[in-house]
């Protein structure tokens, strides 16, 4: 049988039974009881033999905090076990290891098995990092440590560029617990969305729409806690409508890449082959734009002769341009590019 705080026959708690092997041998497991700090003997006791073997064991206080992280002035719970009897308990703010200071935050009296709860402020200041916080019994001098980490104000944004009318989305953390975050867009003073943060002062992914009518050029986005009052900034950049080809040249019949952004999400965007002005050019093919304003898509090189030809990507709503130059030369296309055996292929020539 196995005791805690044993002291002799007919003392301490029994805390497991245990069969040995055939020399002698065993292994239990068994928790430790919360009692106050101190050294303790557990005792083996043979039940056939009478023998007995003790070992001595020290009993550790420790501490925990909760939350883990936040923002200066989060509320802190302090749970400690394992104290002195009775005794009271100085809870340190940043506390070095190697000098045994910190800044006093508060002092506690633990009950008989060393243990207590407390509520008390991360300090107002304190600059983003990793502090340790310690609390140190003041008749058994027995310190436990735990950490809290204070996030700086951090704001993503996806994606970091796009047209007006995108979808943005938000994240952020080193906010006040469970407060509400005002989002605003370059410095208006007028909200284009709100959330709510988590205990931690996280705020899940939320999404708000890039304000019309902003043209081309960096804006702020700001997340204002409406409690703390903390708020933090990223940059949102509008881009132009614009498109470039994936080749400058080729003959009739090539399949040719084309891309872009700046137009306005969920837009048509029509490809007009030999373009000269508006209400003009050979409608070639059409495109849809993503949520951003980007736009991915391909045309065949129309039946025409060699020489230059403007191409352009014309919206059907916004009624945005851009326009590249493709030149038309001597050659031959394959459509398909790639077949297997038995596979129909169509060649141009020009």
């Amino acid at each position: 049988q196995v005791y805690w705080n044993y002291t002799g026959p007919g003392t301490g708690t029994l805390e497991k039974t245990a069969t040995t092997t055939g020399t002698g041998t065993f292994t239990v497991l068994f928790y430790v009881p919360l009692t106050s700090t101190g050294t303790y003997i557990i005792g083996g006791v043979g039940l056939t033999s009478g023998l007995i073997a003790t070992t001595p064991f020290q009993l550790l206080p420790s501490l925990t905090v909760s939350p883990v992280a936040g923002i200066a002035s989060t509320p802190l719970t302090l749970t400690g076990n394992a104290f002195g009897n009775t005794e009271t308990v100085n809870i340190y703010w940043n506390y070095s290891t190697k000098t045994h200071t910190g800044t006093l935050l508060t002092a506690v009296t633990g009950n008989s098995t060393g243990s207590f709860t407390i509520t008390v402020n991360a300090p107002s200041g304190t600059t983003a990092k990793r502090i340790t916080i310690a609390g140190t019994g003041q008749s058994t001098q027995a310190t436990a440590l735990t950490s809290f980490t204070i996030y700086p104000p951090t704001l993503a944004l996806a994606p970091i560029q796009g047209s007006p009318g995108t979808t943005l989305t938000l994240s952020a953390y080193g906010f006040g617990a469970n407060e509400q975050v005002n989002f605003y867009w370059n410095s208006s003073t007028t909200s284009i969305g709100t959330t709510s943060a988590d205990s931690t002062g996280y705020l899940s992914p939320t999404t708000v729409i890039v304000p019309s009518g902003s043209t081309s050029g960096s804006y702020a986005v700001t997340a204002v806690g409406q409690t703390s009052k903390i708020s933090t900034t990223s940059t949102f950049t509008v881009v132009a409508p614009g498109s470039n080809v994936s080749v400058s040249s080729g003959p009739v019949g090539e399949n040719i890449n084309v891309s872009g952004q700046g137009y306005t999400p969920g837009e048509t965007v029509n490809i007009l082959w030999n373009y000269t002005g508006p209400g003009t050019g050979t409608n070639i093919g059409q495109i849809m734009a993503d949520v951003s304003g980007t736009i991915i898509g391909s045309f065949a090189v129309p039946t025409t002769t060699t020489g230059a030809y403007a191409v352009a990507l014309s919206s059907a709503t916004s009624q945005d341009v851009s326009q590249n130059t493709f030149s038309v030369i001597n050659g031959l296309a394959a459509s398909p590019a790639s077949a297997s055996p038995d596979s129909s292929v169509t060649i141009n020539g020009t």
